[in-house]
Formats: structure tokens, C-alpha cells, sequence
């Protein structure tokens, strides 16, 4: 396996959540003070403590009162989801309630008296002043706090006529910011998954248990197969590569869900290709806990970087200092102080490699020179080498607000306290960059510093990366909060233990009911949906890890009838008690639907069928006009044989239009008539007679109008060809099933081994007694065009055709349907 890393990066730092951290925790501070004041004012407002409002005006004061009339009003707009306000007729807020507040994250004392156009986006003010002038104006615009944030809202404005006062208004405000960051929000799920699969190191995050959740596309290299919800510390042994506890394990996801970090650890792990040899490997380890919002642990995340050939290189060069070292020894003593120069280089060397990862620096303090690497110039957005660097110009490319904490790292250095942080840069191309950087100061043998040299990653990425992933967690739990539907976990009895969501608006029951036993889930089933409801439990309840999926019916409290659709998984851990999990949604409008859609398809269907007949009849009535014209026998024949194919799919689809079913026809009927009408064209008087045995039998389309075809060649070439001028005879036409034909009757062996080969389900016998076809015509090789036409649409409908030619002429068809 040739397996690598990628090599010299920096160990994954997590300061940035924690700054970020802190800052959440200022603005929730923050948000309750202002909660406090909003509940205030709510309580002032619908306990009837605040009677009037009073508006200061120059060379006036307006005084509006809130009667105690009023209160319940205001206690029903102090709950409303959406934010609204009224405005006086200069625009001054009169009244705003808390939703309104929160928009404009200020409090109520800091809005009311204050005039609405403060709020408004600079850019949508026109926009604003055009609401204002429509007795019910709507549409969307931004609003600005003093935070001069912008939140997207869909502003609904009514004017508010009085007589004797002067015009206001009331408006109201629905917040649109999550409708607006819901494309961002999957596009930064996408993001997420593709840093971590993609990335060149081995990446791995594990959940609370210590399995293996999500990995980079390096990890099943690493361990020789997927590791998907395998126990990370169970597949991946690492162990400490140097020190008191060489070779000792070491157990980075069990420190890390302790809430410990793991920063730049080597450690080797071993590889067992066959039985006779074994490879180690040389890992840079970083690992750290993953914590939500609320600072609980909920998984860690683990980086593997292959070191490997580092060490081996190291370990040559070693060697090779030796060698050198052996060989200056035995030099004359004008080599000896380049010998140390050269040693020392090589230290230093040695050195850098061992703390950079991607770029690295010196600052030389004597000649005030700073050297970077050539990925140190990529980083900063430069050709490498396209200047020279000083301590000066490289401030300059640090973030403005990130230069004193860089600086005073520096200074902290030069007292001997190496330092590692990150800090915020501006590339050449403008672009805002975040970048980790470590370094140390060098003293001389008086401890007098004269350099300083370290190295410098960019992590941009991996921030991104976990911001991303953080919001996307957020954005998850949002959802959870809003589902409509109800989510649930059962005991072994299927009694829930726990409920969430709209369980009243769905049930008209109180989530207590169900919690409490009053009323039980399967009670309120339709008795004809619970066996198949018991049936998907009890499959579930005997498959660990099962999903099942059913639709069914409840009656609500009141008596309503709605359909639900459950999904439910069994989750129980082996030896532990036995629990579900699932959750519950109305589908009463889409199965109304459904339901609507089906009687239309089938009203469209019979109309088709209806249309499709009256232009078969038209076709034979245009026949039939063309046979007017023409005197010769052959030609009228040709014509009254078109029109009785074409009459016989015609009466196909009409049977189909007056029948109940759309997609099947009752065959035997069908031949009924056709059978009945075809001899009447023939005129043949009372000299043949036809006999008539058919089981009840329904057959799709793509079955039956070739069938009614081939009963239409085999009657009118009975009716031409059998009966000489004047004699008589019978045509017997039959069908059955065929295990009720092979009941009746004795089937041929041949015809049994094909029934039972093909799995035909019926026979078709037409027979005659007339004089019969002559033995040398080979039915399957005629140059008829009807038995040309039989044999064609036999091998259509996949079926099989003999004849008998011992009494008189029988065709025996042999068929397959897939009934309705």
C-alpha cells in the first residue's frame, strides 16, 4: 500500500471557537437585559399598568390612551409571531410589541417616540413612503437597528382613519431572514461533507461513543478498509513514538470526549501487510473535543498526519552529520571552523523542519532582515521572493485589529515565552485571510536575542469548515423545533415515554393524554388500519435497527377522520431496554388529492376510449362509402374484411367506455356481440349456426384487441372458406381457463408441457365442421394475409397457436394475461 499523508502542516488549533464562544456569551447576556425590558413593557402593557403613551412634539405634546378595554387587543398583538407597530401621522411610533423589538434588537423605552423612517434601509426608503400612501400597502423591505444590521422583512401597512384626528398608521412585520439563508444553509452542508472527504490529511470525527461518523477520503487507506461507525480507538492503535511511554497506547478519542486536546503529538502506528511483515508508520496527531452552542460535548475530531519519510530523512541526515563530523575530526584545524558553521546550519535546519508545515521565517535582529520561505510568499498572496521582507512590511499585511496582538506576542517572545496562535492577515489580493503562526526567539551564548524564527499555516479553510459545520448543526435543531408533525420515542409496549411537536392540533388529545395513559396511540386508529399497523410493530419490534413506514387513519377527538404517516425505527441496544423512536405527519390534503387525481384518470381514460371507438366507426363508414364505388367481389371482399378488423377494436373500445373497469375488458362478452354482429354481415341465413362456450375472463388492452383480430380472421375464413354454397354447418367458439380446458377435457402432451413451460392462463378454441383446410397449406407459411395475420399477432401477445385438421377445422390459441 502506498500510502501518504500530507506532510509539514501546522497541528489543528481550536482557539477560534473558543473566542467565538465567549462572544455568543456576551450577546445572550446581552439579549436577556433586553428580554427583561420587553417583558416588562408586556406586563405593563396587559396588566393595565401602563394607561397612555405620551409623544413629545415641538410646541405640543400628543397623548395617546390605552383603555382597559383594550387589554386583551394588546395581549393578542404582545404574542403575535410577527413584529407590529402603530405610527402616528408624522411617522413617530406610538406602540410597538415585543416581536418588533426583537427585529430591531433594541428595547421598548429606545423605540417608542422615535420615528419609523430611523428604521428603514436607506435604500428602501422610497419604496416605504410609497406603502405609506395606500390606504393596505404590502411588499418587502430591510430594517436597521441601531446595530445598522439588516433584517428582510415583508412590511403589511394599513392606514388608520379616524374623524377628527389626524392620519397613522399600523404596520406589521414578518421576519424573512431564515427564507433568505435557506439556500446558504445547504450550500454550506455541501461545503462541509467536501472539506472533510476531500482533505489530504486523515480526518476523522467520531460521536459520542467513540465511533467513527464521518472520515476524509484518506482514512480507509489508512485503515485497509471503510471504518464507517467502527470504534475509532478499536481499529487505529497508535502509541506514543519516543519518551517514558514509548510504545504505550494512546487513546486520543477518550481523551478528546473528556474535553482534552491533543496538539502535535508523534506517534507511530503499525501495519501488518502479511503474516511475515509489518510497516510502521510515523503520524503527527491533533485531537479535540467538538462542543455545541451550549458547550456540551457532542463528539470529537481527530487529524492524522503521515511523518513517516520526515523521520527517515531525519534519521539520515543524523547519520550523515555523524560521518561528517568523523571525517572534520580527522581535518586540519583551518576546516574546523567551517565545520561548526556548517553544523550549526544544519541544527537550525533540522530545527525549522521540525516546526514548519507549510511556510516558515527568520528575523535576523542584527541586520533587521526577515527571510520567508517561498509558501510563506504564497500564503501572503506574492511571488516568492518578489521582495524584501522586513519586520514592517509584514505588519502590514496583518488584519489592522490583529497587529497589537501580534506585536505583543513578539515582545512576549523576546522574554524568552515562545508563542502559537492565530491571527487574521490581508493578502496581496485583498482577499482576508485566517492563518496560524508559531515561533521563538534565539540567544546567543550571553542570552542576548539575535533572531527569530518560526512558521505559518493557513487555516483558512479548516475555519470555514467548522463554522459551517456548527451552523449546519444549528440549522438542524431550528428545523426540529418548527416540525409540524410529532416526533415520539415508545417503550417496549409501544407506549410513549416522550412526545414533541403539534400532538394536539393532530389529535385534539393534549400531549399529556397520551403520556399519562388516559388515551392510547392505537385507540384512536380506524379499527380497519390497526392489524396492518400491529403487523409493521411487531416486524419492527423483532428486527433490531428496523425502519418501518405506514400510512393509516385516526379520528381526531372530534370525530374527524385524518390520514397520518409514520415512520418509526427500533433503536434498542442489545441488553438495554427495549425503545422506538418515529415521528408522524397529516397527509389528509395530498391523500384528497390523490383520491381527486384518480377519478380524473379514469374519466380522461373512458373519454379516450369513447373518442378512439367513434373514429374506428368513422373509418368503417369511409370504407364502406369507398366500397360503393367498386363492382368487382375481390375488391368488396377486401373492403368488408377491413372493416370488420377495424369494427372489431372498435367495439374493443366500447365496451372499455361503458364498462367499469379502464384497463380491462370482459372478453367473454365482447365476443358475445362481435361474434353476433359478424355473422349478420355475412347474410348466411339460418345455414350455419353458432355455438358459444366463454368463461368469464378480463384482459388488458395489449391483450385483447390483438384477440378480437385473431377471432376475426379465424370466423370470416370459417364463414368464407368452410360451408360450400348452401350447406350447412356450426362454429363453435370457447374459452376457459386452462386448467378448467385440461379438467374438461384431454389435452394434448404437447399442449400441457407448453401450458405448464409458458405459464399460459387460457384457450381460445374456434372450431368448425365444415370441409377444412387441405392438408398441404402450411397455416404458419400461407400467403394469406389472415393467417399471415394470425400467426403475427399470436406471437404479439406472446401466446400459441395449433391446428387440428382431423373434424372439420380447430385453431387452439393458448394465451397469457395480466388481469385487473
Amino acid at each position: 500500500m502506498n500510502f501518504k499523508l500530507a506532510k509539514d502542516r501546522n497541528p489543528m488549533s481550536y482557539q477560534a471557537l473558543l473566542d467565538k464562544n465567549h462572544a455568543l456569551e456576551a450577546e445572550i447576556q446581552d439579549l436577556r437585559i433586553r428580554l427583561e425590558e420587553a417583558e416588562e413593557l408586556k406586563r405593563a402593557i396587559s396588566e393595565g399598568d401602563l394607561d397612555a403613551l405620551v409623544i413629545s412634539r415641538p410646541g405640543e405634546e400628543l397623548i395617546f390612551t390605552l383603555d382597559s378595554a383594550d387589554r386583551a387587543y394588546r395581549v393578542l398583538v404582545e404574542t403575535m409571531n410577527e413584529g407590529t407597530a402603530t405610527l402616528a401621522c408624522d411617522g413617530t411610533i406610538l406602540y410597538c410589541n415585543r416581536h418588533f423589538a426583537e427585529l430591531m434588537r433594541m428595547s421598548f423605552r429606545d423605540i417608542i417616540g422615535t420615528s419609523i423612517h430611523k428604521f428603514i434601509a436607506p435604500e428602501d426608503a422610497t419604496t416605504f413612503k410609497a406603502l405609506l400612501k395606500l390606504e393596505k400597502g404590502m411588499g418587502e423591505v430591510k430594517l436597521q437597528g441601531e446595530d445598522k444590521k439588516s433584517v428582510p422583512v415583508y412590511l403589511s401597512v394599513s392606514s388608520l382613519k379616524t374623524e377628527g384626528s389626524p392620519n397613522a398608521w399600523c404596520l406589521v412585520a414578518t421576519d424573512l431572514t431564515e427564507q433568505k439563508k435557506s439556500e446558504e444553509i445547504v450550500a454550506a452542508e455541501r461545503l462541509a461533507r467536501s472539506i472533510i472527504e476531500q482533505a489530504v490529511e486523515a480526518i476523522v470525527v467520531c460521536d459520542t461513543s467513540g465511533r467513527i461518523i464521518r472520515f476524509s477520503n484518506a482514512v480507509p487507506i489508512l485503515c485497509e478498509y471503510n471504518p464507517m461507525f467502527q470504534s475509532f480507538e478499536d481499529i487505529i492503535d497508535l502509541r506514543f513514538s519516543e519518551g517514558e511511554d514509548a510504545g504505550k497506547s494512546i487513546l486520543p478519542v477518550s481523551s478528546a470526549l473528556k474535553g482534552d486536546t491533543i496538539l502535535g503529538m508523534e506517534t507511530t502506528l503499525e501495519l501488518k501487510r502479511c503474516q511475515n511483515s509489518h510497516e510502521k508508520l510515523h503520524l503527527f496527531l491533533n485531537s479535540g473535543p467538538l462542543k455545541n452552542s451550549d458547550g456540551r460535548i457532542i463528539g470529537c475530531v481527530v487529524t492524522l498526519a503521515d511523518i513517516t519519510e520526515r523521520k527517515v530523512a531525519e534519521t539520515k541526515l543524523k547519520n550523515i552529520l555523524d560521518n561528517l563530523e568523523k571525517l572534520v575530526k580527522e581535518r586540519t584545524a583551518e576546516l574546523e571552523k567551517a565545520y561548526n558553521s556548517l553544523k550549526e546550519s544544519e541544527r537550525v535546519l533540522a530545527e525549522a523542519q521540525k516546526m514548519a508545515h507549510l511556510g516558515s521565517w527568520y528575523r535576523d535582529f542584527i541586520t533587521d532582515k526577515v527571510y520567508w520561505s517561498d509558501e510563506t510568499y504564497r500564503i501572503f498572496g506574492l511571488e516568492p521572493q518578489e521582495f524584501e521582507v522586513t519586520f514592517d512590511s509584514f505588519l502590514r499585511y496583518v488584519h489592522p485589529e490583529d497587529q497589537d496582538y501580534v506585536e505583543n506576542n513578539v515582545k512576549k517572545a523576546l522574554k524568552g515565552e515562545p508563542y502559537s496562535n492565530d491571527c487574521r492577515i490581508i493578502s496581496a489580493n485583498g482577499t482576508e485571510r485566517m492563518v496560524h503562526t508559531q515561533g521563538e526567539v534565539i540567544f546567543d551564548e550571553k542570552k542576548t536575542p539575535i533572531g527569530m524564527r518560526g512558521a505559518i499555516q493557513d487555516i483558512t479553510e479548516q475555519k470555514l469548515a467548522i463554522e459551517k459545520i456548527k451552523e449546519s448543526e444549528e440549522r438542524v435543531q431550528l428545523y426540529l423545533q418548527n416540525f409540524m408533525g410529532i416526533g415520539t420515542q415508545l417503550d417496549g409496549n409501544f407506549v410513549p415515554v416522550f412526545l414533541h411537536g403539534a400532538v394536539e392540533e393532530l389529535t385534539g388529545y393534549t400531549k399529556e393524554d397520551f403520556l399519562s395513559g388516559k388515551v392510547r396511540w392505537s385507540e384512536i386508529v380506524v379499527p380497519e388500519d390497526r392489524a396492518g399497523l400491529q403487523e409493521k410493530a411487531q416486524k419492527m419490534k423483532n428486527t433490531p435497527s428496523m425502519t418501518v413506514r405506514h400510512e393509516y387513519r385516526i379520528r381526531k377527538k372530534d370525530g374527524e377522520v385524518r390520514w397520518i404517516h409514520g415512520i418509526a425505527q427500533n433503536i434498542s441496544e442489545s441488553g438495554n431496554k427495549e425503545l422506538y423512536q418515529g415521528m408522524m405527519y397529516d397527509i389528509t390534503d395530498r391523500k384528497i388529492a390523490e383520491e381527486s387525481l384518480e377519478k380524473m384518470d379514469k374519466i380522461r381514460i373512458k373519454e379516450i376510449h369513447h373518442r378512439i371507438k367513434n373514429n374506428l366507426q368513422v373509418i368503417c363508414s369511409l370504407l364502406s362509402l369507398e366500397a360503393d364505388k367498386f363492382s368487382d367481389e375481390k375488391m368488396l371482399e377486401a373492403f368488408r374484411e377491413s372493416q370488420n378488423r377495424v369494427a372489431s377494436m372498435a367495439l374493443i373500445h366500447e365496451e372499455l367506455y361503458r364498462g367499469d373497469k379502464n384497463d380491462a375488458l370482459d372478453f367473454a362478452a365482447y365476443l358475445r356481440k362481435f361474434a353476433s354482429d359478424l355473422f349478420s354481415s355475412y347474410n348466411l341465413g339460418n345455414n350455419v349456426s353458432l355455438r358459444m362456450d366463454l368463461e368469464q375472463a378480463y384482459l388488458d388492452m395489449d391483450t385483447a384487441i390483438p384477440l378480437g383480430i385473431i377471432v376475426n380472421e379465424l370466423i370470416s375464413n370459417s364463414l368464407k372458406h368452410a360451408f360450400p354454397a348452401g350447406s350447412k354447418g356450426e362454429i363453435c367458439i370457447n374459452l376457459q381457463r386452462t386448467e378448467t380446458f385440461a379438467a374438461r377435457s384431454e389435452m394434448s402432451s404437447s399442449d400441457e408441457d407448453c401450458r405448464e413451460e409458458n405459464g399460459f392462463q387460457y384457450i381460445l378454441r374456434v372450431v368448425d365442421n365444415g370441409k377444412g383446410i387441405p392438408e398441404e397449406i402450411d397455416f404458419q407459411n400461407a400467403d394469406s394475409l389472415g393467417l399471415q395475420l394470425i400467426n403475427i399477432l399470436v406471437e404479439q401477445i406472446d401466446g400459441y397457436v395449433e391446428l387440428k385438421r382431423d373434424r372439420g377445422t380447430e385453431f387452439a390459441i393458448l394465451f397469457g394475461n395480466k388481469e385487473a
